[in-house]
């Protein structure tokens, strides 16, 4: 047995078939794009001369290496080549964190680290691979030695010949994946040649494909699926590390010119694209599939998701890393059930697989166990799977295996989700939350999924989720990015689920799983409560018809207590009024440097809270009054001491007006995302700084020539101050500087140029 051999066989029916497109994610322009492209035939001689490398440096079947590359047509060839070798490779996880990195290599046992020279080249850092050989696919570095040296491209065919699926055992390892997790010790998925094989088999049975697909999947394992059945991968224009923070304009401009007829991918990645193809208009009929995992499905994004693909089957998938598929739901069936029974619809489980829901807390040491936990119908439960392409163990990882895995009569195992859920009067699975998040409510297990799907469905609330009480155990706690527009509504809904009492925490992003961005990090979360950069600020008492009865503030003795990043706010009180104090006695150079220093500490209290993990209210209420101070009040005082008062006032009138609504709107929402990147809506107030240096270098220049270039200079202004405003009360995405040192180099480059002006006006 071998997983390669329906990929050899898929290459000896189409060799000269494209099997994947990559693109060059260095182009930055839209406009240019650098595909590489490979055949089946060519991919497979690639494999050959890398086997060749193998076997060259002591490798045998069995043994285990570390694989070090980006999706592309190296990583592909490489693992091909090792999986036909009988070679593990082990997969690490791009989103897991340096200390989980560490172990997991650690945990591997591999033999080498092979992959990508510049990737490669950083061994140093990570001690665990100070002691094995590392190799590289495309050259050397210092410490790394070539795997293979340059071939010719010439008699591909005959080269892919040389290709070797060794005859394996049925239980052979072939993949090893180390996934993103928060807690313990990481868990490496055994994924062998036989449970490769199931899985293939199981996603074609439940999503089937035809011989002209052209499929894009964010899902990187998901190529060696299209590899099997000889259709044709094309890598999105995207990192598939941060799958968020895709740019849509490159993939829907991909999936036009590659004709692309399959997308499967993360309900963050698709958000992005169906945002995107709304704003301009577009649609694709050319789509005929469309398969969204990784996390579940709102309403709105189902929706969107059939305006944008009107012609194509869309299933929101159901699985996990150690069993995929397990159950699927076609769009239509999701909305049509959306409101029928509580939780999340998975629907019905793949023919495959057997599931079983069992009672929370039973003990599960064997099947017999099982068989007298199991819940009937319409019984929320623990979901348990089953099947020949449920991994069945962990490597190298007893606990892991005694804590979820059951074994079985027949040879293979129970394994257990750690998911809740129940099957409804139709025989779909619904998923009510996780297992290990159920909150303590009434003195009982409640599953928080139902809550926060009818909540992220109001108005004003982006995301939310429900955790077990921080400051009173009996009263759970709500965090919530956004805030209801409706507060009935938002009332009703607690009601509806039994919730008199409720903390509410606000955060302005809510923290995501590494690997998909799209699960909430629930984890993180406590751990910011830990670190004390959340609060549950305020406590909402409701009574039965939905009013508020009381609304209190829990900070202990004070008001408050700021945190670093709220005492660099508060630094703009200082330098916004010797900046006023500098206006007043007539210099105004000095008084602009002093706000290009305020600007400065507006830029890095975001940086800092971010860095700290903070995020909550009261900073970005704080943050909204100094940017009044800094970027209105005191521009305002500055343009009326040097000439623009009488009747030109109204235009500063104007500029602050438009501001506090500029301000007020970011309060409520803060930045929007646009292009996967993050943005401002409306233009940001700081630009107001800038107009201010630009008008008095212009007054200065012309101003002295008498009262008509005062004049001029005043008119000019008047139309920069009714432009500006105007572009901050626009429905518009505005650029966003991300960059550090952007930041620091903008702000002490200004400060340092007009503090020069005034010393040399002070001089001269």
């Amino acid at each position: 047995m071998n997983f390669c051999t329906p990929i050899v066989a898929a290459a000896q029916r189409h060799p000269d078939r494209i099997a994947l497109t990559v693109p060059n994610l260095a182009y930055a322009s839209e406009e240019a794009y650098a595909n590489e492209r490979v055949s089946y035939a060519a991919l497979l001689a690639r494999a050959a001369e890398l086997q060749k490398g193998l076997r060259n440096a002591g490798l045998k079947p069995g043994d285990r290496v570390l694989v070090f590359a980006r999706p592309g047509t190296g990583l592909y060839a490489l693992i091909l080549a090792l999986l036909g070798e009988g070679v593990v490779a082990v997969l690490l996880d791009r989103g897991m964190s340096r200390s989980r990195i560490m172990a997991s290599i650690r945990q591997s046992h591999a033999k080498a680290a092979i992959g990508e020279a510049s990737l490669l080249r950083l061994w140093w850092l990570f001690k665990p691979l100070w002691s094995i050989p590392k190799l590289a696919i495309d050259g050397r570095a210092m410490g790394v030695t070539q795997l293979v040296t340059a071939t010719n491209e010439a008699h591909v065919d005959t080269r892919a010949h040389e290709f070797r699926c060794v005859d394996l055992p049925i239980q052979a390892e072939g993949l090893i994946t180390f996934t993103s997790g928060s807690t313990g010790n990481p868990k490496g998925a055994d994924r062998t040649h036989s449970s490769l094989l199931a899985q293939h088999h199981a996603i074609r049975e439940h999503w089937p494909d035809r011989d002209d697909d052209i499929d894009s999947p964010c899902f990187p394992v998901l190529v060696l699926h299209n590899l099997c059945c000889g259709i044709r991968t094309v890598l999105p224009y995207a990192d598939l590390a941060h799958p968020a923070q895709v740019n849509p304009d490159r993939v829907l401009s991909q999936i036009d010119r590659e004709g692309i007829t399959r997308l499967a991918c993360a309900p963050a990645y698709l958000g992005a694209l169906l945002q995107r193809a709304i704003g301009l208009g577009r649609n694709f009929e050319g789509v005929r599939a469309v398969a969204v995992g990784g996390s579940t499905l709102t309403r709105s994004l189902a929706l969107r998701a059939r305006e944008v693909f009107p012609q194509a089957e869309i299933v929101s998938v159901y699985g996990s890393t150690e069993a995929e598929p397990i159950a699927s739901v076609t769009l239509e069936e999701l909305l049509q059930g959306w409101d029928c029974n509580p939780g999340h619809l998975l629907g019905h489980p793949a023919d495959c697989v057997e599931v079983v829901i069992v009672a929370v807390g039973a003990g599960l040491g064997s099947e017999s166990d099982v068989d007298q936990s199991r819940l009937a119908q319409d019984q929320v439960g623990e979901i348990l799977v089953a099947g020949p392409h449920v991994l069945q163990c962990y490597v190298d990882n007893p606990e892991a295996n005694r804590a979820n895995k059951i074994l079985r009569a027949r040879g293979d195992v129970w394994h257990r989700t750690g998911d809740a859920g129940y099957f409804d009067a139709h025989g779909r699975l619904r998923l009510m939350g996780r297992v290990k998040d159920a909150v303590w409510l009434h003195n009982q297990r409640y599953y928080t999924f139902d809550l926060e799907r009818m909540l992220d469905e109001l108005p004003g609330i982006r995301r939310s989720a429900l955790l077990n009480g921080q400051s009173d155990v009996s009263v759970p706690t709500l965090v919530l990015e956004g805030s209801p527009y409706d507060v009935v509504a938002f009332n009703r809904v607690l009601d509806h689920h039994g919730i008199e009492d409720i903390e509410i925490a606000p955060v302005e992003a809510m923290p995501v799983d590494g690997r998909h961005n799209s699960k909430i990090d629930r984890v993180h979360l406590q751990q910011m409560f830990s670190s004390g950069n959340l609060h549950a600020n305020r406590r909402l008492r409701y009574i039965s018809s939905g009013c508020v009865r009381h609304e209190e503030r829990q900070f202990g003795r004070y008001l408050v207590r700021p945190n670093l990043a709220d005492w660099l706010t508060l630094s703009g009180v200082l330098t916004g009024s010797l900046a006023a104090v500098a206006g007043l006695q007539g210099n105004s150079f000095l008084a602009i440097s002093l706000l290009f220093l305020a600007m400065l500490c507006d830029g890095l209290d975001g940086w800092l809270a971010r860095r700290l993990g903070i995020s909550r209210a009261f900073g970005r209420y704080l943050d909204g009054f100094m940017d009044m101070l800094i970027y209105l009040v005191v521009p305002s005082l500055i343009y009326y001491l040097n000439g623009f008062g009488g009747s030109w006032s109204i235009f500063l009138l104007l500029m602050m007006a438009a501001g506090c609504v500029r301000l007020s709107v970011f309060n409520e929402i803060g930045n929007v995302r646009e292009g996967g990147q993050l943005a401002y809506l409306g233009m940001p107030v700081f630009w107001s700084v800038f107009i201010l240096g630009g008008y008095l270098l212009i007054h200065g220049w012309i101003g002295s020539n008498g009262w008509t270039g005062s004049w001029l200079a005043q008119a000019m202004l008047a139309i920069m101050l009714l432009w500006f405003s105007h572009s901050m009360l626009l429905r518009k995405a505005f650029f966003k500087f991300k960059q550090l040192s952007h930041i620091i180099g903008i702000s002490v480059g200004g400060a340092l140029l007009f503090l020069s002006l005034h010393l040399a006006q002070a001089t001269f």
